[in-house]
């Protein structure tokens, strides 16, 4: 088994080592793997976001309610 590391740092080796072996159904394998972790990885960051947009505000709903204002 491949690490993932390895097959986004080095796409183009794989696929050269894939076609040696003569099946072209690992190779349009590979290729969806390459295009799904590319998806995953920026929805991950998406979420990394949005969990540190949703830790800012529950500081700033906290600080709000230690003050004695109003939240709403």
């Amino acid at each position: 088994m491949l690490d993932i590391e390895l097959i986004r740092e080095n796409p183009d080796i794989i696929k050269d080592n894939l076609s040696r072996r003569g099946n072209p159904e690992n190779i349009t394998m590979l290729e969806a793997l390459i295009t799904i972790d590319k998806t995953w990885r920026q929805n991950l960051a998406k979420l990394n976001e949005l969990r540190h947009r949703r830790k800012g505000m529950t500081n700033e709903i906290a600080l709000l309610k230690k003050t004695g204002k109003n939240i709403n």
